[in-house]
């Protein structure tokens, strides 16, 4: 049974109302199939004046639960001014009621308004002839008087007194009037219930809390600006991005925010936000494949509160960005962030306090990492970690790199070990980056049986190494069958080391360096030499690059090294920087060494040439080809002339009537009877002299 007090209607008006049925659960009852009657009663006489249903159309089931009926103004009209019942009892008698269960009775100036269930009270067949201490009511739809018990009334069968006639609305409480809610700004108690609108009512109706849930709760709208726009519930919206905190985090610099963290990143969702604040977690920390975990920029950082162990790792397709990570601890081991995950990214970071910092580190040669990407970034170490790596890169597959500073101390202390290792693998790019205060700042040695190949270093910086044997680049493979090959870099920039510039040297069984192009860079302030090139090491080419303050060389080459090229280069007192102990120097068994159009002025030596290879070239360097007149002493004719490693004129002057004729390869160059005759060499080039009198042959050396 369902109890409504209806307000005022106008009879000058059609008139349209809604009833919402719900089950003790407050669920929508389903109405479909169901037949309804609604009628409009004069009061007291039980006369019929509007009647609407469903057989009539007059009521309407619109949803789930919603029940409509509708009279037109011209229903209305046939009403008069005054009360009209259903169901419901104002009778201004008795004056006293108690109230009951499933009775709601109030005092309303005097008036009593009860509204009744009819079924509960039992019904009698005619009314009484005399009056009692019982009341009657009437139910339109079976045209039957109820009959309310007499323990329901007051008066003289309860002594009850009557409620107060001063305008306040009353109630009945135990067995007296209490104080009902006043309709101005009432002040309930308990928990009280009202209807639930319609979803979607705009007006001045209660909004309950099931109404409130629909609508913001899980059920609101949000429609964005601009054509085509879908209209989304509100929680829709606010889930679009997911926050750590949603989970539990605190950044506070100090509780322990693993298992929220951990919860966060699991949880199934693609886009994981950090907002600013410092968020302390035990290492151990895994990005699942596809997700991006995003801070909120300058003031947001996951702090690592272990001295080992790798804090967070990052698998396929996910990415680390916008954050700082740190530590409130010094670290001993473990590395800060790896990306184990093909196209996998870290970026827009900065890195504090790190041991082993970034390592980019497929399974295996085979089972290379493919794509990664680590950019804008920078990376600070504490003096306290003598031994890390800034960024280790080990079977990797086209990494790229990009504007990333690495500084590996700044004052005192011992230097962390490397800034970047570079192991086996294929194809890196690195552009941009520093690497500075580092032992060995750029390192390769990669392991047995494994290449490291084609590694491109694009405007970088190596600077710094504190140990007088090690080097700024250091390219040293010594594990069996370790090869690096196909390097390039350019406008590159390696100084300010105790030891080497580059260092480029092989040991071991079957190691090689080949094909490493240094072009556009320099390479100054060392305690040693700019570059070194060594054993094991062929096809180098260095050009285009300056040389200063190398205290032993510019550029040496040592060992059995071969097929190197040394172009178009400056070694002298750039800038004021300092001479070079000597500009170049060649030794041991060096072959098919070329030294060509280098500026070789100012250096403590220009050029130092000792070694044994037959086949180096050395010609067109200025400050050092000085010229130089040499009488040669012939042999017997034929006499075999042969140049040495630098161009020269030969001038040949018989004498007395005698001639002379000049071959080459089995060809006649040139001959005669008393005439002067001239050839230019190039560097070992030979020609034969075929004489039949005296005569002078001079040798200028260029």
């Amino acid at each position: 049974m369902y109890h409504i007090l209806f307000p005022p209607q106008s009879n000058r008006t059609s008139w349209e109302y809604y009833v919402k049925a719900t089950d003790p659960d407050d669920n929508p009852i389903d109405l479909t199939g169901c037949s309804a009657v609604f009628a409009v009663n004069e009061k007291n006489r039980g006369h019929q004046r509007l009647v609407a249903s469903t057989a009539n159309g007059k009521i309407t089931f619109p949803d789930i639960g919603i029940i409509r009926w509708f009279f037109a103004e011209g229903d209305m009209r046939g009403l008069c001014a005054g009360t009209y019942e259903k169901l419901r009892a104002m009778p201004s008698y008795p004056s006293n009621i108690i109230g009951g269960d499933g009775i709601t009775a109030t005092k309303e100036n005097g008036h009593v308004v009860i509204d009744l269930a009819h079924g509960e009270f039992a019904t009698i067949s005619s009314i009484p002839i005399s009056p009692t201490n019982t009341m009657l009511t009437y139910d339109t739809e079976t045209r039957v008087y109820a009959n309310i018990p007499s323990s329901l009334l007051g008066g003289a069968v309860a002594g009850i007194s009557d409620a107060p006639v001063d305008g306040t609305l009353y109630g009945r409480q135990s067995a007296g009037w209490v104080h009902a809610a006043p309709l101005a700004s009432p002040s309930f108690t308990g928990n009280p219930t009202a209807p639930t609108p319609t979803a979607g009512d705009n007006d001045t109706s209660i909004a309950t809390t099931a109404f409130v849930t629909a609508a913001v709760g899980g059920g609101g709208n949000f429609i964005q600006s601009g054509t085509g726009a879908v209209t989304r519930t509100m929680q829709d919206k606010a889930r679009e991005v997911v926050s750590v905190t949603d989970f539990g985090a605190v950044g506070d610099d100090s509780f322990d925010n693993f298992a929220a963290l951990t919860a966060a990143f699991s949880s199934g969702h693609r886009h994981i936000f950090i907002p600013p604040g410092r968020f302390v977690s035990a290492p151990g920390l895994v990005i699942p494949d596809f997700v991006w975990v995003e801070g909120g920029g300058p003031g947001c950082a996951l702090i690592c509160n272990a001295a080992t162990g790798d804090f967070v790792t990052v698998n396929n397709d996910s990415k680390l960005t916008n954050l700082a990570i740190t530590h409130n601890v010094t670290r001993t081991g473990g590395t800060t962030v790896k990306l184990i995950g093909n196209n996998s990214e870290l970026s827009n970071f900065e890195m504090i306090g790190c041991y082993n910092g970034i390592s980019l580190i497929g399974a295996s040669p085979a089972a290379s990492l493919t794509g990664v990407r680590v950019y804008n970034g920078s990376m600070r170490s504490p003096s306290l970690s003598p031994n890390g790596i800034a960024l280790a890169i080990i079977n990797y597959s086209s990494p790229f790199i990009d504007n990333v500073l690495s500084i590996g101390l700044s004052g005192g202390g011992s230097q962390p070990t490397i800034g970047i290792f570079v192991g086996a693998g294929d194809t890196c790019i690195i552009s941009n980056c520093h690497f500075v205060s580092f032992s060995i700042p750029l390192y390769s040695s990669p392991e047995a049986n494994t290449t490291s190949f084609a590694a491109q270093f694009t405007n970088c910086l190596f600077d710094s190494s504190e140990d007088a044997s090690n080097a700024c680049v250091r390219l040293t493979p010594s594990a069996n069958n370790s090869h690096i090959k196909n390097w390039t870099f350019t406008n590159c920039w390696a100084g300010t080391s105790a030891g080497f510039g580059v260092k480029m040297e092989c040991s071991g069984t079957g190691t090689t360096i080949d094909g490493i192009q240094w072009c556009d860079g320099r390479i100054i302030n060392l305690g040693h030499i700019g570059i070194l090139i060594g054993n094991g090491v062929s096809d180098v080419f260095v050009s285009n690059t300056q040389f200063a303050a190398c205290v032993d060389a510019a550029f040496h080459v040592i060992g059995n090294a071969k097929r190197i090229q040394f172009c178009n280069n400056i070694c002298a007192n750039i800038g004021g920087i300092g001479v070079n102990g000597a500009g170049v120097k060649l030794q041991d068994t060096a072959n098919y060494v070329m030294v060509a159009d280098n500026i070789l002025f100012g250096n403590t030596v220009a050029l130092t040439n000792t070694s044994t290879g037959a086949n180096n070239i050395i010609r067109d360097n200025p400050g050092y080809n000085p010229v130089s007149v040499t009488t040669i002493t012939l042999t017997a004719s034929p006499h075999t002339l042969t140049n040495g490693p630098q161009p020269a004129t030969i001038y040949v002057s018989p004498s007395g009537g005698g001639g002379a004729t000049l071959t080459q390869g089995g060809q006649t160059l040139i001959g005669g009877t008393d005439r002067q005759m001239t050839v230019h060499l190039g560097p070992n080039e030979a020609i034969g002299i075929f004489y039949t009198a005296p005569i002078v042959v001079t040798k200028v050396t260029h």
